[in-house]
Protein backbone atom coordinates (compact mmCIF):
# COMPACT_ATOMS: atom_id res chain seq x y z
CA UNK A 1 0.00 0.00 0.00
CA UNK A 2 1.44 3.21 -1.18
CA UNK A 3 2.02 6.15 1.40
CA UNK A 4 -0.55 9.11 1.41
CA UNK A 5 1.16 12.73 0.57
CA UNK A 6 0.14 15.78 1.86
CA UNK A 7 -1.87 18.39 -0.41
CA UNK A 8 1.15 20.33 -1.25
CA UNK A 9 4.00 17.67 -1.34
CA UNK A 10 4.90 16.12 -4.02
CA UNK A 11 5.09 12.32 -5.06
CA UNK A 12 9.17 11.29 -4.65
CA UNK A 13 9.86 10.17 -8.41
CA UNK A 14 7.54 13.02 -10.19
CA UNK A 15 9.42 15.29 -12.27
CA UNK A 16 10.65 18.03 -10.55
CA UNK A 17 9.12 21.32 -12.20
CA UNK A 18 11.97 22.97 -13.67
CA UNK A 19 14.40 22.17 -17.22
CA UNK A 20 17.03 19.30 -16.61
CA UNK A 21 19.74 22.01 -18.56
CA UNK A 22 19.22 24.74 -15.52
CA UNK A 23 22.97 23.76 -14.10
CA UNK A 24 24.90 25.65 -17.80
CA UNK A 25 25.34 29.44 -17.12
CA UNK A 26 23.09 31.64 -18.45
CA UNK A 27 23.51 35.59 -18.84
CA UNK A 28 20.91 37.63 -16.43
CA UNK A 29 19.85 40.91 -15.98
CA UNK A 30 22.28 41.13 -12.68
CA UNK A 31 25.03 39.41 -14.74
CA UNK A 32 24.75 42.22 -17.06
CA UNK A 33 24.40 45.10 -14.38
CA UNK A 34 27.68 43.85 -13.40
CA UNK A 35 29.21 44.25 -16.71
CA UNK A 36 28.45 48.06 -17.10
CA UNK A 37 29.07 48.76 -13.57
CA UNK A 38 32.53 46.96 -13.68
CA UNK A 39 33.13 48.50 -17.30
CA UNK A 40 32.32 52.09 -16.05
CA UNK A 41 34.39 51.19 -13.18
CA UNK A 42 37.35 50.51 -15.63
CA UNK A 43 36.97 53.60 -17.86
CA UNK A 44 36.57 55.92 -14.97
CA UNK A 45 40.14 54.39 -13.61
CA UNK A 46 41.32 55.40 -17.00
CA UNK A 47 39.89 58.32 -17.00
CA UNK A 48 41.33 59.18 -13.73
CA UNK A 49 44.96 57.61 -14.12
CA UNK A 50 45.30 59.28 -17.84
CA UNK A 51 45.60 62.63 -16.37
CA UNK A 52 47.40 61.13 -13.70
CA UNK A 53 49.91 60.53 -15.85
CA UNK A 54 50.32 63.67 -17.58
CA UNK A 55 50.64 65.39 -14.62
CA UNK A 56 53.25 62.92 -13.30
CA UNK A 57 55.33 63.41 -16.68
CA UNK A 58 55.39 67.46 -16.14
CA UNK A 59 56.73 66.98 -12.58
CA UNK A 60 58.84 64.70 -13.40
CA UNK A 61 60.28 67.03 -15.99
CA UNK A 62 60.08 70.11 -13.79
CA UNK A 63 61.78 67.94 -10.96
CA UNK A 64 64.71 66.65 -13.04
CA UNK A 65 65.29 70.38 -14.80
CA UNK A 66 65.45 72.01 -11.22
CA UNK A 67 67.77 68.84 -10.24
CA UNK A 68 70.29 69.27 -13.42
CA UNK A 69 70.20 73.20 -12.52
CA UNK A 70 70.83 73.02 -9.37
CA UNK A 71 73.56 70.49 -9.83
CA UNK A 72 75.23 72.20 -12.71
CA UNK A 73 74.98 75.66 -10.95
CA UNK A 74 77.03 73.37 -7.45
CA UNK A 75 79.56 71.86 -10.21
CA UNK A 76 79.77 75.01 -11.00
CA UNK A 77 81.05 76.78 -7.73
CA UNK A 78 83.20 74.04 -7.01
CA UNK A 79 84.78 75.17 -10.68
CA UNK A 80 85.15 78.31 -9.52
CA UNK A 81 86.50 77.54 -6.28
CA UNK A 82 89.79 75.58 -7.69
CA UNK A 83 90.14 78.50 -10.11
CA UNK A 84 90.43 80.52 -7.57
CA UNK A 85 92.97 78.08 -5.71
CA UNK A 86 95.17 77.18 -8.53
CA UNK A 87 95.49 80.76 -9.14
CA UNK A 88 96.50 81.76 -5.44
CA UNK A 89 99.16 78.67 -5.47
CA UNK A 90 100.58 79.51 -8.50
CA UNK A 91 100.79 83.28 -7.31
CA UNK A 92 102.62 82.15 -4.25
CA UNK A 93 104.39 79.46 -6.60
CA UNK A 94 103.69 76.65 -4.36
CA UNK A 95 103.36 72.97 -6.08
CA UNK A 96 100.09 72.53 -7.41
CA UNK A 97 99.49 68.83 -6.14
CA UNK A 98 100.04 68.93 -2.70
CA UNK A 99 97.83 72.12 -2.95
CA UNK A 100 95.15 70.47 -4.56
CA UNK A 101 95.79 67.17 -2.06
CA UNK A 102 95.00 69.61 0.93
CA UNK A 103 92.20 71.34 -0.45
CA UNK A 104 90.37 68.04 -1.99
CA UNK A 105 88.75 67.31 0.95
CA UNK A 106 86.13 70.45 0.69
CA UNK A 107 84.37 69.16 -2.80
CA UNK A 108 82.38 66.50 -3.17
CA UNK A 109 81.20 63.87 -4.84
CA UNK A 110 82.76 63.01 -8.23
CA UNK A 111 84.20 66.45 -8.32
CA UNK A 112 87.03 65.25 -5.86
CA UNK A 113 87.69 62.89 -7.60
CA UNK A 114 88.76 64.67 -9.99
CA UNK A 115 90.34 67.00 -7.70
CA UNK A 116 92.19 64.35 -6.62
CA UNK A 117 92.49 62.86 -9.95
CA UNK A 118 94.21 66.08 -11.19
CA UNK A 119 96.21 65.79 -8.17
CA UNK A 120 97.87 62.96 -9.10
CA UNK A 121 99.01 63.82 -12.41
CA UNK A 122 100.40 66.69 -11.26
CA UNK A 123 102.11 64.54 -8.59
CA UNK A 124 103.39 62.25 -11.02
CA UNK A 125 105.12 65.57 -13.36
CA UNK A 126 102.83 65.42 -15.99
CA UNK A 127 102.21 69.30 -17.39
CA UNK A 128 99.17 70.72 -16.34
CA UNK A 129 97.62 70.70 -19.89
CA UNK A 130 98.00 67.47 -20.53
CA UNK A 131 96.47 66.55 -16.78
CA UNK A 132 93.57 68.57 -17.75
CA UNK A 133 93.06 66.65 -20.90
CA UNK A 134 93.06 63.27 -18.97
CA UNK A 135 90.51 64.77 -16.20
CA UNK A 136 88.05 67.09 -18.78
CA UNK A 137 85.00 69.31 -17.21
CA UNK A 138 87.62 69.99 -13.76
CA UNK A 139 87.75 73.40 -14.56
CA UNK A 140 85.24 75.46 -16.66
CA UNK A 141 86.12 75.61 -20.67
CA UNK A 142 87.43 79.55 -20.64
CA UNK A 143 89.12 79.28 -17.36
CA UNK A 144 90.59 75.91 -18.55
CA UNK A 145 91.85 77.33 -21.96
CA UNK A 146 93.40 80.41 -20.34
CA UNK A 147 94.82 77.99 -17.67
CA UNK A 148 97.27 76.20 -20.58
CA UNK A 149 97.90 79.34 -21.92
CA UNK A 150 98.85 80.50 -19.26
CA UNK A 151 101.04 77.65 -18.62
CA UNK A 152 102.75 77.61 -21.70
CA UNK A 153 103.81 81.50 -21.39
CA UNK A 154 104.49 80.95 -17.67
CA UNK A 155 102.00 83.36 -16.20
CA UNK A 156 99.39 80.62 -14.86
CA UNK A 157 98.74 82.91 -11.89
CA UNK A 158 97.61 85.87 -13.97
CA UNK A 159 95.48 84.12 -16.51
CA UNK A 160 93.32 82.37 -13.74
CA UNK A 161 93.11 85.63 -12.01
CA UNK A 162 91.70 87.39 -15.17
CA UNK A 163 89.62 84.09 -16.00
CA UNK A 164 87.86 84.11 -12.18
CA UNK A 165 87.39 88.22 -12.39
CA UNK A 166 85.75 87.82 -15.99
CA UNK A 167 83.38 84.75 -15.49
CA UNK A 168 82.31 86.35 -12.04
CA UNK A 169 81.02 89.70 -13.84
CA UNK A 170 79.50 88.05 -17.05
CA UNK A 171 78.40 84.82 -15.05
CA UNK A 172 74.99 86.37 -13.60
CA UNK A 173 73.90 87.67 -16.80
CA UNK A 174 74.05 84.14 -18.13
CA UNK A 175 72.11 82.64 -15.80
CA UNK A 176 69.39 85.21 -16.16
CA UNK A 177 69.38 84.24 -19.93
CA UNK A 178 69.18 80.47 -18.90
CA UNK A 179 65.89 81.15 -16.69
CA UNK A 180 64.48 83.08 -19.19
CA UNK A 181 64.84 80.77 -22.31
CA UNK A 182 64.28 77.78 -19.79
CA UNK A 183 60.99 79.56 -18.33
CA UNK A 184 59.48 79.73 -22.23
CA UNK A 185 60.81 76.25 -23.56
CA UNK A 186 59.19 74.90 -20.68
CA UNK A 187 56.05 76.54 -20.72
CA UNK A 188 55.92 75.61 -24.27
CA UNK A 189 56.27 72.28 -23.57
CA UNK A 190 53.71 71.68 -20.78
CA UNK A 191 51.48 73.17 -23.10
CA UNK A 192 52.07 70.78 -25.80
CA UNK A 193 51.90 67.60 -23.24
CA UNK A 194 48.04 68.93 -22.05
CA UNK A 195 46.99 69.78 -26.21
CA UNK A 196 48.44 65.99 -26.70
CA UNK A 197 46.70 64.86 -24.42
CA UNK A 198 43.44 66.44 -24.82
CA UNK A 199 43.83 66.10 -28.66
CA UNK A 200 44.66 62.26 -28.20
CA UNK A 201 42.08 61.09 -25.76
CA UNK A 202 39.77 63.84 -25.51
CA UNK A 203 39.11 64.71 -29.20
CA UNK A 204 37.83 61.39 -30.43
CA UNK A 205 35.12 61.12 -27.48
CA UNK A 206 33.73 64.66 -28.47
CA UNK A 207 33.64 63.83 -32.32
CA UNK A 208 31.21 61.22 -31.20
CA UNK A 209 29.33 62.68 -28.90
CA UNK A 210 29.00 65.71 -31.46
CA UNK A 211 27.96 62.92 -34.52
CA UNK A 212 25.57 61.30 -31.98
CA UNK A 213 23.83 64.89 -31.36
CA UNK A 214 24.27 65.75 -35.62
CA UNK A 215 26.01 68.39 -34.48
CA UNK A 216 28.08 70.65 -36.58
CA UNK A 217 30.95 71.49 -35.15
CA UNK A 218 32.59 75.23 -35.16
CA UNK A 219 35.58 76.01 -36.67
CA UNK A 220 37.94 75.86 -33.41
CA UNK A 221 36.56 72.31 -32.71
CA UNK A 222 37.36 71.35 -36.54
CA UNK A 223 41.08 72.57 -36.22
CA UNK A 224 41.37 70.64 -32.48
CA UNK A 225 39.58 67.52 -34.63
CA UNK A 226 41.69 67.48 -37.27
CA UNK A 227 44.88 68.30 -35.14
CA UNK A 228 43.83 65.15 -33.13
CA UNK A 229 43.69 62.81 -36.34
CA UNK A 230 46.89 64.11 -37.04
CA UNK A 231 48.15 63.24 -33.73
CA UNK A 232 46.62 60.10 -33.77
CA UNK A 233 48.40 58.78 -37.17
CA UNK A 234 51.85 60.46 -35.94
CA UNK A 235 51.79 59.93 -31.65
CA UNK A 236 55.01 58.19 -31.88
CA UNK A 237 56.73 61.32 -33.43
CA UNK A 238 54.91 63.51 -31.43
CA UNK A 239 56.23 61.63 -28.16
CA UNK A 240 60.26 61.81 -29.98
CA UNK A 241 59.31 65.19 -30.35
CA UNK A 242 58.39 65.70 -26.85
CA UNK A 243 61.93 63.78 -26.09
CA UNK A 244 63.88 65.98 -28.03
CA UNK A 245 62.78 69.40 -26.52
CA UNK A 246 63.18 67.84 -23.07
CA UNK A 247 66.63 67.08 -24.33
CA UNK A 248 67.20 70.20 -25.84
CA UNK A 249 66.11 72.71 -22.93
CA UNK A 250 68.36 70.75 -20.48
CA UNK A 251 71.41 71.47 -23.17
CA UNK A 252 70.45 74.92 -22.98
CA UNK A 253 70.28 75.49 -18.97
CA UNK A 254 73.67 73.54 -19.10
CA UNK A 255 75.07 75.50 -21.58
CA UNK A 256 74.24 78.84 -20.04
CA UNK A 257 74.95 78.12 -16.91
CA UNK A 258 78.54 77.53 -17.86
CA UNK A 259 78.86 73.55 -17.36
CA UNK A 260 78.88 72.17 -20.67
CA UNK A 261 81.30 72.16 -23.14
CA UNK A 262 80.12 74.63 -25.41
CA UNK A 263 78.96 72.38 -27.70
CA UNK A 264 75.46 73.22 -28.16
CA UNK A 265 74.22 72.20 -32.12
CA UNK A 266 72.91 75.50 -34.03
CA UNK A 267 72.62 77.42 -30.63
CA UNK A 268 76.61 77.55 -30.74
CA UNK A 269 76.36 79.01 -34.38
CA UNK A 270 74.85 82.18 -32.92
CA UNK A 271 77.34 82.77 -30.22
CA UNK A 272 80.27 83.42 -32.21
CA UNK A 273 80.76 86.26 -30.15
CA UNK A 274 81.12 84.55 -27.28
CA UNK A 275 83.69 82.26 -28.61
CA UNK A 276 85.91 85.46 -30.02
CA UNK A 277 86.00 86.92 -26.47
CA UNK A 278 87.76 84.12 -25.59
CA UNK A 279 90.08 83.58 -28.94
CA UNK A 280 90.79 87.51 -27.96
CA UNK A 281 91.18 87.26 -24.38
CA UNK A 282 93.91 84.39 -24.58
CA UNK A 283 95.88 85.98 -27.26
CA UNK A 284 96.25 88.84 -25.19
CA UNK A 285 98.61 86.71 -22.89
CA UNK A 286 100.37 85.11 -25.90
CA UNK A 287 101.15 88.84 -27.32
CA UNK A 288 102.02 89.58 -23.72
CA UNK A 289 104.61 86.94 -23.16
CA UNK A 290 106.16 87.96 -26.39
CA UNK A 291 104.89 84.83 -28.42
CA UNK A 292 103.98 84.82 -32.51
CA UNK A 293 100.66 85.22 -32.89
CA UNK A 294 100.67 81.70 -34.85
CA UNK A 295 102.02 79.93 -31.78
CA UNK A 296 98.73 80.83 -29.82
CA UNK A 297 96.50 80.37 -32.75
CA UNK A 298 98.10 77.12 -32.98
CA UNK A 299 97.82 75.93 -29.53
CA UNK A 300 93.48 77.47 -29.13
CA UNK A 301 93.36 75.00 -32.63
CA UNK A 302 94.94 71.85 -30.46
CA UNK A 303 92.14 72.87 -27.37
CA UNK A 304 89.39 74.84 -28.74
CA UNK A 305 86.26 72.40 -27.83
CA UNK A 306 83.93 73.38 -30.43
CA UNK A 307 84.54 72.10 -34.31
CA UNK A 308 83.75 74.53 -36.55
CA UNK A 309 85.63 77.40 -34.76
CA UNK A 310 88.77 74.93 -34.54
CA UNK A 311 88.26 74.62 -38.57
CA UNK A 312 88.23 78.49 -38.90
CA UNK A 313 91.11 78.61 -36.97
CA UNK A 314 93.12 76.95 -39.17
CA UNK A 315 92.15 79.06 -42.14
CA UNK A 316 93.34 81.64 -40.13
CA UNK A 317 96.58 80.07 -39.42
CA UNK A 318 96.93 79.20 -43.13
CA UNK A 319 96.17 82.82 -44.08
CA UNK A 320 98.78 83.93 -41.82
CA UNK A 321 101.49 81.82 -43.11
CA UNK A 322 100.77 82.82 -46.61
CA UNK A 323 101.31 86.76 -45.40
CA UNK A 324 97.76 87.90 -44.51
CA UNK A 325 97.39 89.93 -41.21
CA UNK A 326 96.09 88.16 -38.94
CA UNK A 327 93.60 90.50 -37.61
CA UNK A 328 92.42 90.32 -41.50
CA UNK A 329 92.02 87.05 -41.30
CA UNK A 330 89.93 86.57 -38.09
CA UNK A 331 87.59 89.63 -39.71
CA UNK A 332 87.45 87.36 -42.81
CA UNK A 333 86.53 84.57 -41.12
CA UNK A 334 83.97 85.70 -38.86
CA UNK A 335 85.55 85.27 -35.50
CA UNK A 336 85.88 89.14 -35.49
CA UNK A 337 83.79 92.34 -36.54
CA UNK A 338 84.90 95.07 -38.25
CA UNK A 339 84.48 97.68 -35.31
CA UNK A 340 86.76 95.57 -33.29
CA UNK A 341 89.19 94.86 -35.99
CA UNK A 342 89.49 98.71 -36.31
CA UNK A 343 90.12 98.76 -32.35
CA UNK A 344 92.93 96.54 -32.49
CA UNK A 345 94.62 98.08 -35.53
CA UNK A 346 94.67 101.08 -33.66
CA UNK A 347 95.78 99.72 -29.97
CA UNK A 348 98.32 97.83 -32.10
CA UNK A 349 99.90 101.61 -33.84
CA UNK A 350 99.83 102.60 -30.02
CA UNK A 351 101.74 99.58 -28.85
CA UNK A 352 99.14 98.68 -26.46
CA UNK A 353 97.46 95.32 -27.99
CA UNK A 354 97.03 92.92 -25.28
CA UNK A 355 94.65 95.89 -23.25
CA UNK A 356 92.72 96.42 -26.24
CA UNK A 357 92.49 92.66 -27.07
CA UNK A 358 91.08 92.34 -23.26
CA UNK A 359 88.81 95.13 -23.75
CA UNK A 360 87.64 94.16 -26.95
CA UNK A 361 86.65 90.48 -25.50
CA UNK A 362 84.87 91.75 -22.56
CA UNK A 363 82.71 94.55 -24.30
CA UNK A 364 82.23 92.12 -26.89
CA UNK A 365 80.74 89.32 -24.21
CA UNK A 366 78.74 92.03 -22.61
CA UNK A 367 77.02 93.20 -25.94
CA UNK A 368 76.07 89.20 -26.65
CA UNK A 369 74.68 89.40 -23.32
CA UNK A 370 72.66 92.23 -23.39
CA UNK A 371 71.67 91.89 -26.79
CA UNK A 372 70.34 88.61 -25.89
CA UNK A 373 68.61 89.99 -22.93
CA UNK A 374 66.57 92.53 -24.82
CA UNK A 375 65.63 90.10 -27.48
CA UNK A 376 64.52 87.49 -24.22
CA UNK A 377 62.27 90.98 -23.48
CA UNK A 378 60.95 91.68 -26.68
CA UNK A 379 59.97 88.16 -26.72
CA UNK A 380 58.02 88.06 -23.53
CA UNK A 381 54.74 89.31 -24.49
CA UNK A 382 54.68 87.76 -27.88
CA UNK A 383 55.44 84.22 -26.97
CA UNK A 384 52.68 85.21 -23.08
CA UNK A 385 50.72 86.61 -26.05
CA UNK A 386 50.93 83.81 -28.90
CA UNK A 387 50.50 81.49 -25.51
CA UNK A 388 47.53 82.67 -24.54
CA UNK A 389 45.64 81.97 -27.89
CA UNK A 390 46.56 78.71 -27.89
CA UNK A 391 44.82 78.30 -24.49
CA UNK A 392 41.90 80.34 -25.37
CA UNK A 393 41.45 77.98 -28.97
CA UNK A 394 41.70 74.96 -26.72
CA UNK A 395 38.96 76.26 -24.20
CA UNK A 396 36.50 77.57 -27.23
CA UNK A 397 37.14 74.55 -29.18
CA UNK A 398 36.26 72.27 -25.79
CA UNK A 399 33.48 74.05 -24.72
CA UNK A 400 31.42 75.68 -27.28
CA UNK A 401 30.13 72.59 -28.87
CA UNK A 402 29.00 71.70 -25.39
CA UNK A 403 26.66 74.96 -25.64
CA UNK A 404 25.08 74.28 -28.56
CA UNK A 405 24.20 70.71 -27.45
CA UNK A 406 22.24 72.16 -24.51
CA UNK A 407 20.74 74.70 -26.15
CA UNK A 408 19.34 71.72 -28.50
CA UNK A 409 18.00 69.69 -25.71
CA UNK A 410 16.81 72.66 -23.85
Amino acid sequence: MSSNTLIDELPPKQDLPFDGKAGRWRMGMRHLLSAVFYSALVCWLLTLVAPLLVGSLIAIVAAFIALVTIVSRRRSTQQDALVAIIAVAAEREMPLAPALDAVSDQFTGGYQRKVRALAHYLKAGVPLPEALDRVPGTLPIESEILARVGSVVGNLAGALREAGATRFEVKPVWNAIAGRIGYFLYVFYVIQIVSGFLCYFIVPKLEAILYDFGVTPPWPTQIVIQSGQVLGHFGGLYALLLLFETAVLLVLLLSFTGWSRLKVPLVDRFLVRKHSALILRSLAWVVEAGYPITRGLELFMGWYPSKWVRERLGRVIQDVNHGTDWVDSLTHHGLLLKPDASVLESARRAGNLPWALRETALSGERRLAYRLQLVLQLLTPIVLLALGLLVALLAVAYFAPLIVIIERLM
